[in-house]
């Protein structure tokens, strides 16, 4: 699931991680910016089998 955040090249996936279920995609980690969490649940509805994106995500500004 990882794949697919990985594969889009304007969104930096190196602390992110899905995590699938029942058609429940999770996002786990940080982002750095509000983009970034949209982008974030943007690529996560494309993948295949994924009904609902649930955010669980941290947003550090400026990367603090």
């Amino acid at each position: 699931m990882e794949v697919a955040l990985a594969a889009d090249p304007y969104f930096y996936s190196g602390h992110v991680s899905v995590t699938i279920q029942n058609g429940v995609a999770t996002l786990h980690g940080i982002v750095f910016d509000d983009w970034d969490l949209r982008n974030a649940m943007r690529i996560s509805r494309r993948i295949p089998g994924v009904k609902r994106v649930v955010n669980d995500l941290e947003i550090k500004l400026g990367g603090e």
